[in-house]
């Protein structure tokens, strides 16, 4: 157990010390909220966890090879479904519920990597598709649940029943490259969209995998794609350009210029007028979606590693920075609205309580923060064993936040205080 979840336990009982001052990292952490609970698995935990539909569980991997089924309620253990030797096929990545909640699907990385259907009320497996090496993000649900996506790094795209884990079609990348972007699937579900790092932004047809339209850009394309409502695809490229595409043909609407690659995927206004992206070169932009005219940059100190988050109202966009700061930045001219100072990195997209009152997010310092929206203030910080880099989940009723660590450990707090529940 990490030193100070230890001495916590021992001063204030199970979960942690009740409302007290503490100092974290040469921080002082005002209310440091004690936990509601915390789940300790053999590894690091990496990828955001899953609730299930009525909110009594949590799912979660870990490094160790696991996916554990956890009660919301009280930490406890409902199954663990190991996929195999940690050295060979750990549990990287968010897991994928179909829409009954019967079934999650998850996959396992390493050099024995497959693609698992698991049955989330004891843990059994409905069965397992075997992927060869080492795959990239979290697989992909049609919308009729049908049929799960999932990329290799063997260059294919495969398509697999959901019912029995046989193969539909595997959609090979032209130059055997490695699929780093999860597909995106247009309204109806007839065509879906992945970058490569090949270099390509690939359109597929979904019913039988055969190529639409292929776009190559000057490197490696490991942004997700963003779809807006008008017939447009946004992706961006390790060339350092935020590219818009028409969906129907693959034609090129415009292209953006930033300083360096832009990894992460971008985020859309309410209205479609905007998409806003990150770049490896230290600025967030807002960018015209009709003709790729620049409306704003804003500067950090340093490299903008997570994906952009945005207010409902579209009124704010957050995003966390290598300069060790969260920034709120006003969308409708790129103002500063206020700066939160980590003691490192922050990679974690932050995540917004059902009022929008608190962002919660995670720092390369180990510590879980929640933040006053309004003006940037502290409300509570937690320090774990290691760093909290994806992205915290909120309940259905806002009432707790879990967060995974690189401790090994899934953790719940109460939202509103921190206090043990």
């Amino acid at each position: 157990m990490h030193l100070l979840l230890l001495l916590q336990t021992l001063a204030y009982g199970v979960g942690a010390a009740a409302n007290s001052t503490a100092i974290v990292g040469g921080l002082r952490m005002a209310e440091s909220p004690p936990l509601k609970w915390a789940f300790k698995t053999g590894d690091d935990v990496r990828g955001s966890p899953v609730l299930s539909e009525d909110g009594g569980t949590v799912f979660v991997g870990s490094n160790d090879a696991n996916l554990y089924a956890i009660n919301t309620t009280d930490g406890s253990k409902k199954w663990a479904f190991s996929t195999g030797d940690s050295r060979y096929s750990m549990v990287d990545c968010s897991s994928v519920l179909s829409e009954d909640g019967s079934t999650a699907f998850v996959k396992s990385n390493g050099y024995e990597s497959n693609l698992y259907a698991i049955n989330t009320t004891d843990g059994s497996k409905k069965w397992a598709f075997k992927l060869g090496a080492y795959v990239g993000p979290s697989p992909v649900l049609s919308e009729d649940g049908s049929t799960v996506f999932v990329g290799s790094d063997v260059g294919n795209l495969y398509a697999i029943n959901t019912a029995d884990g046989s193969k539909k079609w595997a959609f090979q990348i032209q130059t055997g490259g490695y699929v780093g972007s999860a597909p995106v699937l247009s309204e109806d579900g007839s065509t879906g969209f992945v970058g490569s790092e090949d270099g390509n932004l690939y359109a597929f047809n979904t019913a039988d995998g055969s190529k639409k339209w292929a776009f190559k850009a000057g490197a490696a394309v490991e942004s997700s794609p963003v779809l807006s409502k008008d017939g447009s695809v946004f992706v961006g490229s390790m060339d350092g350009n935020l590219y818009a595409f028409y969906t129907a043909d693959g034609s090129k609407k415009w292209t953006f210029k930033t300083g360096a690659g832009v990894q992460a995927s971008p985020v859309l206004s309410e209205d479609g007028s905007t998409v806003f992206v990150r770049s490896l070169d230290g600025y967030v932009y807002a960018i015209s979606t009709a003709d790729g005219s620049k409306n704003w940059a804003f500067e950090t100190q340093t490299n903008v590693d997570p994906s952009p988050v945005m207010t409902e109202d579209r009124s704010t966009v957050f995003v966390g920075s290598n300069d060790e700061n969260l920034y709120a930045i006003n969308t409708a001219d790129g103002s500063k609205k206020w700066a939160f100072k980590t003691g490192d990195d922050v990679y974690s997209s932050p995540v917004l309580s059902e009022d929008g009152s608190t962002v919660f997010f995670g720092s390369n310092d180990g510590n879980l923060y929640a933040i006053n929206n309004a003006d940037g203030s502290r409300k509570w910080a937690f320090q774990t064993g290691g760093y909290v880099g994806y992205p915290l989940v909120l309940s259905e009723d806002g009432s707790t936040v879990f967060g995974g660590s690189e401790d090994g450990n899934l953790y719940a707090f109460n939202t509103a205080d921190g206090s043990k529940k």
